[in-house]
């Protein structure tokens, strides 16, 4: 996935370099990505322009903060849900079913004494109901609830690890109950409801809403091949901080792991890291509005 905020082509042009000359783009790229990766770690935020399946807290106020942004595309949003099926582990001594990160978890303690994490199985494989309970492991059972076979599985409400253990069941449920939605006017992160209903219901985890976010990033080395949407100000931190780091570099900073890329001696040890924390601090107020709402 992307997720470069700059590009040789654009950082060249802020430090006044010759575009055409990519002696040293390698460099500059691997700079702008440990930068870029700093600053979405302190924000927050996935930069690249994304579709999420987000099961969020009600607040019981007529509008919504979604942790992502900007909303580029609104695909729906569900305030219930329904049963799709049960799981559960026979012949051990312990199992726990979760569903977090687009995936099903299974641990499980065997006759053996000998604790299992079995591989988790991504909904972008097993995409329906059917499929999901064709794909868990040896020992472990997954049905189906009637008419619910060909259920979409990236509509799973997350799930905590829930003991599971025969006769012991968890109970698997996706989104229901569709509502319209819009986004807040003029705002790109606060969404509302339509239909005359004033506030989301309070709760844990009971929105659901499917949408995409981001922003399209720019590429290019000696020309702009994909111009992108980041904001100015977040293209200019970015290329700050990765010139502070680069000027830094020259130095010959102490405590680094070095690597030879185009006519630098490049490295990014304790010392590089400390610059680009200690710049991030100091962009912390302009940073502020481009921070995740997980975060504030």
């Amino acid at each position: 996935m992307a997720k470069n905020l700059s590009t040789p082509y654009l950082f060249k042009q802020f430090i006044g370099a010759t575009v055409a000359t990519t002696t040293n783009d390698a460099l500059y790229t691997r700079l702008i990505d440990q930068v870029s990766d700093a600053l979405s770690a302190h924000c927050g935020r996935v930069w690249e322009l994304t579709t999420y399946y987000d099961w969020l807290d009600g607040s019981g106020t007529g509008s919504l903060l979604l942790p992502q942004f900007p909303i580029a595309r609104l695909y729906g949003m569900a305030l219930g849900t329904v049963g799709v099926g049960t799981i559960k582990y026979t012949g051990g001594k312990w199992a726990t079913a979760s569903i977090r990160d687009s995936s099903l978890y299974q641990d499980y303690i065997g006759t053996d004494g000998v604790p299992m994490h079995a591989t988790a199985i991504a909904f972008s494989a097993s995409k329906t109901m059917t499929a999901l309970a064709a794909a868990v492991a040896s020992g472990w059972t997954l049905t189906v609830a009637s008419g619910k076979d060909s259920e979409a599985t990236v509509l799973l409400k997350p799930m905590d690890a829930m003991q599971c253990l025969d006769p012991d069941t968890a109970d698997l449920e996706i989104a229901d109950l569709t509502d319209g939605v819009k986004l807040v006017e003029n705002s790109n992160q606060s969404i509302e409801r339509l239909g005359g209903f004033s506030t989301f219901p309070c709760g844990r985890s009971n929105i659901f809403v499917w949408y995409q976010a981001g922003y399209t990033l720019p590429a290019g080395t000696v020309s702009e091949t994909e111009v992108g949407n980041v904001p100015d100000d977040l293209e200019l931190i970015c290329n700050t901080i990765t010139k502070s780091v680069l000027d830094a570099s020259k130095q010959k900073l102490g405590a680094m792991q070095s690597e030879k890329i185009g006519n630098y001696s490049y490295a990014l040890g304790a010392g590089s890291r400390a610059i680009i924390n200690a710049a991030i601090m100091d962009h912390s107020a302009a940073l502020l509005p481009h921070r995740s709402m997980k975060l504030i």
